[in-house]
């Protein structure tokens, strides 16, 4: 449980305008500590805080592709700030999720529901935005499959013949925007009401604290073009990582 600044959806909260703060607790169980149901564990998070926004600074949320492109806000307005939509009261969350490993397979399932008092034009809403994923990853090379980072049963080391480990994931997303946010608060010539995604990689293990990793992500749009749907995105990651 904690006590933070508050920020909107995907926000940063390094700073503080208000006095209002956000109260934040989470609680996960793991309730079979051996057998085969020893993977399994489920929780919730919640949150819950005032935002008080304006026309100048609206302290409301944008939401990002996979490839970090922006393809939701809400209305704003430079030339008129007065038909600026701004976040005007409460704003909560719901996050349940749930984990099962066994062996080397593993799977993974989120579901969020995010709720802001939104204004614009004298007209005052509660808008629910939800979303979820479900994400599933096999070691080809036999490792356990766990929440905390893998273990490579043989490290990467060309002089002995060993490769390190493998995994194959798929993911699949979805974000869907409260259809009463269009059109007070937002146009669905420019702002999609709904995305989704799915996804596949590999990442290849060179050593328990070293790993390097190709994505491809492929997410569709209903709504946000003048004449129907945004383009589809097509987005290709490659990263090293290296952790201590």
């Amino acid at each position: 449980a904690g006590v933070f600044n508050g920020v909107p959806d995907l926000g940063n909260g390094d700073n503080d305008v208000t006095d209002a703060k956000d109260f934040v607790g989470r609680v996960f169980f793991q309730p079979f500590t051996a057998g085969p149901l020893s993977g399994l564990g489920f929780g919730v998070g919640a949150s819950t805080g005032l935002e008080r926004g304006t026309t100048v600074a609206p302290a409301l949320a944008s939401y990002r592709t996979p490839g970090q492109q922006t393809f939701f806000r809400y209305a704003s307005s430079t030339t008129a700030p007065a038909t600026t939509a701004y976040a005007d009261g409460r704003r909560a969350r719901l996050y349940p999720q749930a984990y099962f490993y066994t062996g080397p397979l593993g799977l993974i399932g989120e579901y969020a529901e995010s709720w802001q008092t939104v204004t614009r034009s004298g007209t005052t809403a509660k808008l629910k935005h939800t979303a979820w994923q479900t994400t599933g990853s096999i070691f080809l090379t036999g490792e356990k499959n766990s929440f905390k980072s893998a273990a490579p049963k043989k490290p990467f080391d060309p002089m002995a013949g060993t490769f390190g480990a493998v995994e194959l994931a798929a993911q699949y997303s979805e974000l869907s925007l409260d259809d009463a946010t269009f059109p007070t608060f937002a146009s669905l010539a420019s702002a999609p009401g709904k995305a989704r995604a799915w996804g596949v990689g590999i990442n290849w293990y060179l050593a328990r604290a070293i790993k390097v990793v190709v994505d491809y992500e492929h997410t569709t749009f209903t709504g946000g073009a003048e004449t129907g749907d945004r383009a589809p995105e097509n987005f290709v990651v490659t990263r090293v990582q290296y952790s201590f």
